[in-house]
């Protein structure tokens, strides 16, 4: 049903997102859609943490595919975001502009992922790397990217040689 939910918002907004359209979408009664959620703040959370849910398992599949190294959780971050693996960019930039995105539960959310990709990588290299690219992937989900296809590609590739980079083992983490 919270798949239906994400479909609905890609395709309608945020705003289409009702009760009535997620029991027409899902071919679930409207009654079913009220007991999983019994109001529209409860399927707002639900949305939002099935999003990060999602975006959460692009990553370990990214992260499950490289060999064993200090830089693995952080390079297949890297690796899940620079490719779009999760494909909920769209669905996020609606969230995210629509008024119920919370805060709270995105800087949690950026504060845990952060911790997780980090550590074995150190302090300086993940948030180099972190920066850069919610930098870029902001960016592109703007349209104010600078880059077209071969520099994005060539940017992407530089971010990706940074996590590996041994510069970064002398710097104070």
């Amino acid at each position: 049903m919270l798949d239906k939910a994400l479909e609905l918002i890609l395709e309608r907004g945020v705003e289409g997102l009702s009760f009535d359209s997620l029991a027409q979408h899902s071919g679930i009664s409207k009654s079913g859609v009220i007991y999983h959620f019994p109001n529209r703040e409860e399927l707002n959370r639900a949305v939002r943490a099935h999003v990060r849910q999602r975006y959460l398992l692009a990553r370990h599949e990214a992260t499950n595919d490289l060999p064993d190294s200090r830089t693995k959780a952080l390079k297949g971050w890297a690796i899940s975001s620079l490719e779009k693996r999760s494909k909920l960019d769209e669905v996020s930039a609606k969230i995210m502009t629509s008024g119920i995105w919370d805060a709270t539960e995105g800087r949690e959310h950026h504060k845990e992922r952060f911790a997780a990709m980090s550590e074995g990588a150190g302090f300086n290299r993940a948030a180099l790397a972190y920066l850069a690219i919610e930098g870029l992937w902001f960016l592109d989900l703007a349209g104010f990217t600078p880059f077209d296809a071969e520099e994005r590609a060539r940017v992407s590739a530089l971010l990706l040689s940074v996590i590996d980079d041994p510069a970064f083992d002398h710097l104070g983490e």
